[in-house]
């Protein structure tokens, strides 16, 4: 099974979530929906990756980090989640998460 990374962060009053393995990215009112998009989102996104005839294609597709920026944001975010995990709390203003394409998320 193919596992991908994913990080939320609250911006304002919204949630942004990112997909940091395939480049994608999503916004909503709350923490779950945003998973939820994400989710869904990469989903879809592989299934059109699996229609396409050419297999150079298919993993260009499916292999598209992205850019440093976020990756290096994802990281900071997994920094801050272990350090909240071992002081034992947790301001709920980042959220990483990684998921198997069967819909099943692990938290930070």
């Amino acid at each position: 099974m193919m596992k991908v990374r994913f990080f939320a962060e609250k911006v304002g009053s919204q949630w942004q979530a990112f997909c940091i393995d395939m480049n994608l990215a999503v916004q909503a009112d709350t923490l779950q929906d945003a998973q939820k998009k994400i989710i869904a989102m990469v989903k879809s996104y592989v299934e059109l990756a699996k229609e396409q005839n050419d297999p150079r294609h298919q993993r260009d597709m499916l292999f598209r980090p992205a850019p440093l920026s976020i990756q290096l944001r994802y990281w900071y975010v997994w920094l801050r989640c272990n350090l909240a995990r071992n002081n034992h709390h947790n301001h709920h203003h980042a959220d990483r998460f990684s998921v198997g394409l069967n819909g099943q998320a692990g938290y930070c």
